[in-house]
């Protein structure tokens, strides 16, 4: 049956029953009936509202995002700052910069925005500007940068740091705003690393915009909405009493519905001696959304209606059955209209805003510009789809022909092998076949998990080489009981640390080297130590070095002991790593450190793949 039927049978059937009844049984009715419309607007002010607000969030979060991948400003705060032209070089750069990310928000929507900066005081370019507060900004200016120093220990501040997303939405009630705060690093950043990340960015909203940004028009004159924030803290409320909002929290809270509810729900409840109609609806980011009407509304509705009706329901009863009818008709047409157009999309991508505007209603242009932006929407994904396909088909490519590269040069290599022996160029023919075995090394499943007996292995190719370079005996001992090959690492774990041993070892002239591994198994770790008798570096300046400090080292251009430590931490976790200590002789030791739980697990894993 259609809509139209629907409506008109509707009319029809009330007006026709209400003749019939006693004036409490049309009391009654029409009191069922007002609440059924209600609660189906109220129903429909939170799907609108849901699609709103989490739409106004995600332009927020876009801004962040955005921000977090601008390569400009990213290589502002990583750049050194020399002298005050280059400060003033770089602050204007990086005002310039962050003050056209307001343009990016919605339109209309956001233009009362303001978004504030707040930079980490440790950066360089922080001192180039002031430190205020959210209270103290400037409020002419949409767009501002301060350093971070007044706010750090402000709670909101401390807040959005410790939240699991570093996003905190919050009300700032002594400037009377709705603000958003979230932790910023950038892609591009290539200086030190912050925990604190880089910035934190707050975008303010003036609550008494709020409620036009959200479009939540009452629906009696005392009923409202609340809007709640993490830990059903109260970010707005529009209508109702002051103490309404203290009274309904308990109440949720007791219900375990606050924090925990995954679905909206309806309820009735009274506060204040006065009833209420309640519906919560839990969104995104840590929001709900709290409606609520009160009866005495209903109530007053229902007598004004029910009166004049019982005054003119007989002599009108005609002209009220053809109201019905073309009440019905004009309802229902731009919804059938709407529905008919909807029904009608193939592709979105070739389909014509324009046909939606079929009516001129408030309701209906709210439905039609809500689904027009998300025609928009869905077209915009379709072409990012598009466009992540065609450059994964170019990643593939350049990775293929990456790999061709190599494996030309390890068969030319094992052609000069065969060149040499048959020359009886022994030495040059064993030096041709480490490098080989070095390169195959190398190019086989690099991101893979090798024995530390393969490891090794790997390093003995090496020294080979190194011996006939520079003519010094190179000796690399295995501790005794030590089993390596039932432990498995990273590739180039340890190569890093031999080949620092051979080259910064500062060993004394026409001295053999020797290179010690030692394997400890404890009940809690795995721990690999490389040892040599020169005398290198100062352990605490690697230590040091290790923990991203500045100090006087010489940095090559190979995998490095930085390296070595962060791609341990990536795969094993908790306390594994890499750190640096001296025996009494003064002889440095590396020390190689996984953590035996994740370290068996993944060793697990890997004697799984081998028998398959």
């Amino acid at each position: 049956m259609s809509i139209k039927k629907k409506v008109f049978i509707t009319l029809l059937a009330t007006i026709t029953t209400v003749l019939f009844l006693s004036y409490l049984v049309i009391y009654g009715l029409f009191y069922r009936t007002l609440v059924s419309k209600i609660e189906a607007e109220q129903n429909t002010l939170i799907s609108l509202n849901r699609n709103v607000i989490d739409s106004f969030i995600r332009s927020m979060d876009q801004t962040a995002i955005l921000l977090v991948g601008d390569e400009a400003i990213g290589k502002y705060l990583s750049q050194e700052i020399t002298d005050n032209m280059a400060k003033i070089r770089v602050s204007n750069g990086i005002y310039k910069q962050f003050s056209h990310y307001l343009s990016l928000q919605i339109g209309e929507e956001n233009s009362f925005c303001q978004n504030t900066l707040f930079l980490n005081s440790k950066l360089p370019i922080a001192d180039a500007f002031s430190s205020e507060t959210l209270e103290t900004a400037s409020p002419w200016r949409s767009s501002n940068i301060y350093s971070n120093e007044q706010v750090t220990g402000q709670e909101w501040y401390q807040q959005t740091l410790n939240s699991s997303n570093k996003t905190h939405l919050f009300v700032n009630e002594n400037t009377n705003e709705f603000c958003y705060a979230k932790k910023i690093q950038n892609n591009y950043y290539t200086g030190p690393f912050y925990p604190n990340g880089l910035a934190v960015i707050v975008i303010q909203v003036p609550l008494n915009r709020l409620n036009e940004t959200l479009s939540m028009v009452p629906i009696t004159p005392s009923s409202g909405f609340i809007l709640l924030g993490e830990d059903s803290e109260v970010l707005y409320q529009s209508g109702g009493s002051l103490n309404l909002s203290s009274d309904l929290l308990p109440y949720l809270q007791s219900q375990n519905r606050a924090v925990e509810a995954v679905f909206s729900f309806r309820d009735t409840l009274t506060l204040d001696e006065t009833e209420y109609i309640t519906y919560y609806q839990p969104m995104d980011n840590g929001l709900s959304l709290v409606f609520f009407t009160p009866y005495s509304d209903i109530m007053e509705q229902v007598e004004k209606i029910t009166g004049t009706y019982v005054a003119f329901s007989l002599p009108f009863i005609i002209l009220a059955i053809l109201l019905a009818c073309t009440v019905s008709r004009k309802i229902t047409k731009p919804l059938i209209q709407f529905s008919g157009i909807i029904a009608s999309i193939d592709d979105t991508r070739g389909f014509n805003l324009d046909t939606l505007e079929v009516s001129k209603d408030l309701e209906m242009q709210i439905l039609q510009n809500n689904f027009g932006k998300l025609i928009s929407r869905v077209n915009t994904l379709i072409e990012d789809v598009q466009l992540q396909g065609e450059e994964q088909t170019k990643y593939r490519l350049r990775a293929l022909q990456a790999q061709i590269n190599p494996h030309f040069i390890y068969n030319a290599m094992d052609t000069v092998n065969w060149i040499a022996l048959s020359k009886n160029e022994d030495e040059i023919a064993a030096i041709v076949s480490s490098i080989s075995n070095l390169m195959r090394y190398s190019i086989t499943a690099p991101d893979s998990l090798v024995s530390l007996q393969q490891e090794l292995q790997n390093i003995q190719e090496y020294i080979t080489i190194q011996q006939v370079r520079y003519g010094t005996p190179i000796e690399l001992i295995l501790s005794p009981g030590a089993f390596p090959e039932k432990i498995y690492i990273p590739k180039f774990t340890v190569q890093p640390l031999v080949e620092n041993s051979i080259l910064h070892g500062n060993y004394p002239s026409d001295t053999k080297i020797q290179i010690t591994v030692t394997i400890q198994q404890q009940p809690d770790t795995i721990i690999i130590k490389i040892r040599d008798n020169g005398k290198g570096c100062e352990p605490e300046l690697l230590n040091r070095y290790l923990a991203h400090e500045k100090v006087a080292l010489s940095v090559s251009s190979g995998f490095g002991i930085r390296n070595v430590n962060e791609r341990l931490q990536l795969h094993f976790g908790g306390s594994s790593g890499l750190s640096f200590t001296s025996d009494e002789a003064g002889q440095l030791i590396a020390v190689l450190t996984l953590c035996c739980k994740i370290a068996c697990k993944k060793l697990h894993y890997k004697a799984r793949e081998e028998e398959l």
